[in-house]
């Protein structure tokens, strides 16, 4: 029988479940009072707040730290915590590491709650930034801290409040928690603010996109980081993002994440913006990550001091046949796309007609979507919606005065280039 389970059930958490020494501390602050052995450090606040070391006795010179957060946890029910992330990856790695259990997904049977805290734990994401802060001082160290989907958000929103030297690499990571999916997020806020309980329940009848509102507005008053789309992330953090291009996650958080930054283009598939690298990959269908080999030679790669950038340009040449760029991406950044918008009247309809230009030469990507308006001067007069045509027709008004066409050009990012055509002035 499972360390785990009873004779009627499995139990929902178990700190001897691991074959490995468990040590009772008050709390975060307590652990880096101690000397760092292999094992599980159990605290008593928040409550079950775990965090599980390896390695440090060992690697007492080693200059970087290894730093795990959990993705959400599939059938939570029928599983035991506390759920630890990178053990695995640091068989070959061997790297100290710092991995921790989210206190809230351990108290409770959400599978997933973004290490943001609730009610008992309202600080938990500056508690956790400040005790990896003391561990890189402490070893004169710098952070590499990985996470993918949920545990990516929760990376991206320590990195708001690290003041020490870190690399983060996320991979599909979540971007604002109320723009989940909503049972998850609602069940989230449910469990770690209960007294938001009859709010949510009045919306139930309102639109999605409502009822993710009520979700942001309750969050935004608790003062915890739940959207890193818009916040300032600091010098000290560098960041490289990996996205599957066929996940939803896409559309939903990469590119809220992307619109309010500044982009140039790196390679094929890549994006750098400041300190943020974004690689988008083709790692198979859906909410689907690199394979383990391809993280643990980018996460050696990052412990050996390597830049980013550099790792960037290993991804676009495919890491030793590891990672296969089967398709390049559209990002439509003003430095490289202009859009070529025109109209003429043809048998008293108008033809409006828009095309893309890469560096100077003709571009074409099915997956783009096209929009028009027909303008009057500064009055729009007509539209036709975004569609995968880059031509329409509209009907000719029986008097006009300066007439134009505005195309748009957008791509799954919602990156949009727009351009205005020649002018048809009403004939004297």
């Amino acid at each position: 029988m499972d360390k785990c389970e009873t004779i009627n059930q499995p139990a929902s958490y178990d700190i001897h479940q691991y074959v490995m020494p468990v040590f009772e501390v008050a709390d975060l602050t307590d652990i880096l009072t101690r000397e760092h052995q292999d094992g599980l450090y159990h605290c008593k606040q928040p409550e079950k707040l775990d965090v599980y070391l390896e390695r440090f006795q060992e690697n007492q010179d080693a200059s970087t730290i290894l730093v795990c957060f959990n993705a959400a946890v599939g059938e939570r029910k029928k599983h035991c915590a506390p759920f630890f992330s990178g053990r695995g990856l640091n068989r070959s790695l061997k790297l100290p590491l710092v991995a921790i259990a989210d206190p809230l997904v351990s108290s409770t049977d959400l599978s997933l709650a973004w290490y943001a805290g609730g009610d008992s734990s309202r600080n938990l994401q500056k508690d956790l930034a400040i005790f990896l802060d003391q561990m890189a001082r402490s070893y004169d160290a710098k952070l590499l801290i990985v996470g993918a989907s949920g545990g990516g958000f929760a990376a991206l929103a320590l990195a708001t409040l690290l003041k020490t030297e870190a690399v983060l690499v996320v991979s599909n990571p979540q971007t604002s928690i109320s723009q989940y999916i909503y049972p998850f997020a609602r069940d989230y806020v449910l469990q770690a603010f209960p007294q938001y309980s009859e709010r949510i329940s009045k919306s139930k009848q309102q639109t999605g996109q409502q009822k993710a509102q009520v979700l942001y507005d309750i969050l935004d008053e608790c003062n915890i980081v739940h959207d890193v789309t818009k916040v300032e992330l600091p010098s000290n953090v560098n960041i490289l993002y990996l996205q599957n291009m066929t996940d939803s996650h896409v559309k939903t958080h990469a590119a809220p994440f992307i619109k309010n930054r500044l982009w140039t283009t790196e390679g094929q598939n890549s994006i750098v913006s400041g300190n943020v690298s974004i690689y988008f990959g083709n790692w198979g269908k859906g909410h689907v990550g690199p394979s383990a080999s391809i993280f643990g030679h980018l996460l050696r790669f990052l412990a050996e001091g390597k830049p980013v950038k550099e790792i960037l340009n290993a991804l676009e040449l495919g890491l030793n046949g590891l990672n296969r760029n089967t398709s390049a991406l559209t990002f439509l950044n003003r430095s490289d796309f202009r859009l070529v918008s025109s109209v003429k009247i043809v048998a008293g309809v108008l033809r409006a007609n828009c095309y893309l230009k890469k560096n100077g030469h003709l571009y074409n990507d099915r997956k783009l979507n096209y929009a028009f308006y027909l303008m009057d001067g500064g009055e729009r007069v007509a539209s036709r919606f975004y569609a995968k045509s880059n031509s329409c027709t509209f009907s000719l008004p029986a008097k006009y005065k300066n007439l134009y066409i505005r195309s748009f050009a957008r791509d799954d990012f919602n990156q949009i280039i727009a351009a205005d055509s020649n002018r048809l002035v009403y004939p004297a």
